[in-house]
C-alpha cells in the first residue's frame, strides 16, 4: 500500500556516512588509550603468492597465542587482587574480633623498642652491633665512672634522664675512629670477664681499628681531634682493664703526646683545650696506667667541678664512721684519714646503712654528688702507691697493706669494676706481698718477746673473747681492746684479698683462704654475725655489687659447710 511504504521509510531513513577506507584504519588510534598506541600495519596478501596459505596459517596462530597470553595476564592479575583484597577483609575482620587491649607502653618508647638503633644513624661498620650496644647499657662495668649509660637501656623515670654530654655511648658514636675503638673495648672486655680468648668478633673490630687508626695517622687530619683522642683512650683502658699493660702504656704515650702536640708542646694546655668530657676520659683512662705503675699521671689534677654536693646527714655519718675505724686500726699515717672518710661517703653513697637510712634518694643521679670524692680518692691512692715505691720512705708496713686494700675495695666498691678483671691481678700480688711483709715482722723473735705471746694475726686459740664489746641489738661501735687493733685491719684486708682472689680462682686464692681462715678463728669470729661486727669498723660494702659475705661463708668455723 502506498501510505504503508511511505511509514517505512520515514521509520528507516538512509544513511549519509561515508564507508572506511584503508586510510582511516591505518591511523585510527581508540579514544581511551592512557599511552602512546602503537599503530598497526596492515599487510595485504599477494594473490599471486604461491606461499600466501603459509603466510595466512603464521599470522592466525600468532594472533590467537598473542590474544590467550592478554587474557592469561588479565586473569592472573585478577586473581592477585581478589586474594589480597580478601586478606585484608580477613586482616580488618580478626583485628574486630580480637579483645581490645589496653596500651601500657609511650608509642614513642615503642620505637626502640626492639632495637637500639632503630633508624641506623650510628656509623656503619660492616656488622650488627645491635647486641654489643645492649651489653654496654646492660652489664659491661663503667669504664668511665659517674657517665650516664647506666640510665640509657629502657629508662622509666624521668629523674634518671640520659645527658649526651655525659654519655660514653653517645660522644664515642658521634664519629667512625671513636666507634669503631668503642667497639673494640666493649668486646674486649666482655671476653676478659668472661674468659673467652679474643673472640672472632673482637678480631673483626681489632682490625678494623688498627686499619682506621693508621689511616688517620697517615692523613695527620685529625690526630689532635676529641674523636681521635677518645679513640686512645679507649684503646688504653681496654688493654689496661686486660692485663696488656705494656700495650696500654704504648697508647697512652701516643695519647698524651697527641695532647701535647696541640699545645705546641705543651701538654697542659693541649689538655685544656679539649671539650670537658674528652678531659674526663683521658684522666680516667690514664688511671688505668698509673695504677698498675704505681705512678702519678702524668695529666695534671684537676678536680671536677662540685655541681651538687653530698647531703649533709650522710656527710655527718661518713664522718662518724671514720672515727670509729681510726680508732679501730693500728696508728696509721694522717693520709688514710682523708682516705677512709672518701672511702665512708662512696659506700654510704652506695647503699643505705642500716642506722641512717635514706642518705642518698634512690630515685636521684647521684653521679654529679660522687664524682669529685671518686676522682680525689683515686688521686690520693696513687699519691701512696708512688711514695711507697721509692727507697726509703718512711711509711709503715701496715700502711703500705691498706694503700693496696683500699685501691682494691675502691675498685671493686665504689668503681664497680669485677674482680675478673686482669687489672685486679696487680692489687691481689701487691696485698698479699704486703701480708707476707707483716706477718714476717710479726713472726719475727722481737715481736713474740716484746709481748710475751704469739703475734695476733698468728693466734689459733678457738675460745678468744669477742673482738667488739657490742651487743647485736646495738647500733653503737663502743670502744675496742687495742690489742686486737691489728687483728681488725688483717682481717678486713684478708676478707677483701679473698673475695678478689675467688674470681677465677687465681693462684693465690689458696694462700688467702688459709690465712683467712686461721684469723677467724683467733678472733673468734664463727659465724656471719660476728664477722658482720668486724667489718662494721670499716667501709660498708653491701651495696657492692662484687664484695659479698656469701664468697667467704665456708670458710667459717660455724657453717654448714
Amino acid at each position: 500500500m502506498p501510505g504503508q511504504r511511505d511509514d517505512e521509510t520515514k521509520r528507516r531513513p538512509t544513511s549519509t556516512k561515508k564507508a572506511p577506507t584503508r586510510k582511516f584504519f591505518n591511523s585510527v588510534e581508540p579514544t581511551f588509550s592512557i599511552a602512546q598506541p602503537k599503530t598497526q600495519q596492515l599487510q595485504f596478501l599477494d594473490n599471486s603468492d604461491p606461499g600466501k596459505n603459509a603466510v595466512v596459517r603464521k599470522k592466525a596462530r600468532e594472533w590467537v597465542h598473542r590474544n590467550k597470553q592478554q587474557e592469561l595476564a588479565v586473569k592472573t592479575k585478577r586473581a592477585v587482587a581478589k586474594k589480597k583484597y580478601d586478606g585484608e577483609v580477613e586482616f580488618e575482620l580478626r583485628q574486630e574480633r580480637m579483645p581490645q587491649l589496653d596500651v601500657l607502653c609511650d608509642p614513642l618508647m615503642n620505637v626502640a623498642a626492639g632495637r637500639p638503633d632503630p633508624f641506623e644513624t650510628f656509623p656503619k661498620v660492616g656488622r650488627n652491633v645491635d647486641h654489643i650496644i645492649e651489653y654496654f647499657l646492660t652489664s659491661c662495668p663503667e669504664q668511665i665512672p659517674c657517665s650516664d649509660d647506666k640510665y640509657a637501656w629502657r629508662p622509666r623515670q624521668p629523674s634518671l634522664e640520659v645527658a649526651k654530654n655525659n654519655s660514653v655511648f653517645s660522644n664515642m658514636a658521634e664519629s667512625y675512629v671513636s666507634f669503631v675503638l668503642w667497639l673494640y673495648a666493649t668486646t674486649m672486655m666482655r671476653d676478659a670477664i668472661t674468659k673467652e680468648c679474643l673472640s672472632e668478633e673482637t678480631l673483626y673490630f681489632y682490625t678494623l681499628s688498627l686499619r682506621t687508626l693508621q689511616k688517620i695517622v697517615n692523613d695527620n687530619s685529625q690526630v689532635e681531634s676529641d674523636a681521635f683522642i677518645r679513640a686512645l683512650s679507649c684503646f688504653t683502658a681496654c688493654a689496661a682493664f686486660c692485663g696488656m699493660f705494656e700495650a696500654a702504656e704504648m697508647h697512652c704515650n701516643a695519647m698524651l703526646k697527641a695532647v701535647a702536640l696541640k699545645g705546641k708542646g705543651n701538654l697542659i694546655a693541649g689538655f685544656r683545650q679539649y671539650k670537658p668530657f674528652t678531659q674526663k676520659v683521658m684522666m680516667w683512662c690514664e688511671f688505668g696506667v698509673t695504677v698498675y705503675n704505681r705512678t702519678l699521671p702524668k695529666l695534671p689534677y684537676t678536680p671536677p667541678p662540685i655541681s651538687e654536693p653530698l647531703a649533709v646527714p650522710l656527710l655527718l655519718e661518713a664522718d662518724r664512721l671514720t672515727v670509729v675505724t681510726l680508732s679501730s686500726i693500728p696508728p696509721v699515717s694522717d693520709r688514710f684519714k682523708t682516705v677512709f672518710r672518701l672511702l665512708h661517703q662512696l659506700s654510704l653513697s652506695q647503699a643505705t646503712s642500716p642506722t641512717t637510712p635514706n642518705l642518698f634518694p634512690r630515685d636521684k643521679k647521684k653521679d654529679r654528688a660522687v664524682l669529685r670524692p671518686m676522682y680525689d680518692m683515686q688521686w690520693i691512692l696513687l699519691q701512696l702507691s708512688a711514695a711507697q715505691q721509692i727507697a726509703g720512705h718512711e711509711y709503715s708496713k701496715v700502711d703500705v697493706m691498706l694503700t693496696e686494700a683500699c685501691h682494691l675495695a675502691f675498685y671493686m666498691g665504689p668503681r664497680a669494676l669485677a674482680p675478673q678483671m686482669a687489672l685486679c691481678d696487680s692489687f691481689v700480688t701487691g696485698l698479699k706481698k704486703a701480708l707476707l711483709s707483716l706477718i714476717e715482722d710479726a713472726e719475727s723473735p722481737q715481736a713474740a718477746s716484746s709481748t710475751g705471746d704469739a703475734p695476733p694475726i698468728l693466734r689459733t686459740e678457738p675460745n678468744i673473747p669477742p673482738v667488739l664489746s657490742l651487743e647485736k641489738n646495738d647500733s653503737t661501735i663502743h670502744t675496742i681492746s687495742t690489742s686486737r687493733t691489728l687483728d681488725n685491719v688483717v682481717l678486713w684486708v684478708l676478707y677483701i684479698g679473698t673475695i678478689a682472689s675467688s674470681a677465677n680462682s687465681r693462684p693465690e686464692y689458696g694462700w688467702y683462704q688459709e690465712r683467712f681462715r686461721a684469723q677467724v678463728q683467733a678472733m673468734g669470729v664463727k659465724d656471719r654475725d660476728d664477722l658482720k661486727q668486724v667489718l662494721r669498723l670499716f667501709p660498708n660494702t653491701e651495696g657492692s655489687p662484687y664484695i659479698s659475705m656469701d664468697k667467704v661463708d665456708h670458710l667459717l668455723s660455724g657453717s654448714d659447710t
